[in-house]
């Protein structure tokens, strides 16, 4: 695969910056930057288009050797120590980056299980909200996190210092416009719908799901899980 040195804070060098920092950016240019060992694992695992690799020459482990010399890419690039130091945002300089190419979102690509799982979350407002629920749909086994409405930038939830452990690829997330859009998809795929609401008269834990689901969850004032009704 073609590399390109890159030695100083050029253009090159400022897209990736861009791409980190700037929400309008990464959907201009349908990219976005990933950092971590178990991101970048699974987005490799999960079919995600790896159109860069960086990455700094000394002290590469031989995981990121073989990452640079079996992942398939546009160009691979090898900066500076410094810059790769700049660049990442951990602690401990990430000796393997990646650009990654947004996908379309449709329901019909995810791989379901037999007795399928999907969460839907309604225009979420905090990053650490949606880290929670990534984290959440990850440990419970959730087949897919839909994203209704303007929410948070779910991609930028890759490089964030404050929930580092929210960089998950293995929750296969879609973002959809409006919730009716969803419930309409998820319906006419055959699942029923559970969702959370403060005026719910039934608790989930009565609720008999013998039948694909998806779950829409909401908490109260107190981050407390509130009652459920069947919609």
């Amino acid at each position: 695969m073609a590399e390109v040195n890159i030695f100083s804070k050029n253009a090159t060098y400022q897209k990736f910056e861009v791409l980190k920092t700037n929400r309008n950016k990464r959907y201009k240019y349908n990219e976005f930057l990933v950092e971590g060992v178990r991101s970048l694992k699974e987005a490799v695992q999960n079919g995600w288009k790896i159109k860069s690799l960086l990455y700094a020459r000394e002290g590469l482990s031989d995981w990121a050797k073989d990452m640079i010399r079996t992942v398939k890419t546009e160009m691979n690039y090898c900066l500076t120590k410094e810059l790769m130091q700049d660049l990442s945002s951990k602690e401990d300089t990430s000796e393997l980056m990646a650009v990654i190419e947004m996908r379309e979102d449709a329901l019909e690509d995810v791989n379901l299980s037999k007795t399928p799982f999907i969460v839907l979350f309604d225009r979420p407002s905090n990053k650490g909200n949606l880290g929670t629920m990534i984290r959440s749909c990850d440990a419970l086994g959730a087949d897919a996190l839909i994203l209704t409405g303007h929410s948070v930038d779910l991609y930028a939830l890759r490089n964030n210092k404050k929930h580092p452990s929210s960089e998950n690829l293995d929750v296969f997330l879609l973002l959809m416009s409006a919730l009716a859009a969803a419930a309409a998809a998820v319906t006419a795929a055959g699942f029923g719908i559970r969702a959370a609401d403060a005026l719910g008269t039934v608790f989930l834990g009565f609720v008999n799901i013998e039948s694909r689901t998806a779950y829409n969850g909401q908490k109260n004032s107190n981050n407390q899980i509130i009652n459920h009704r069947l919609f």
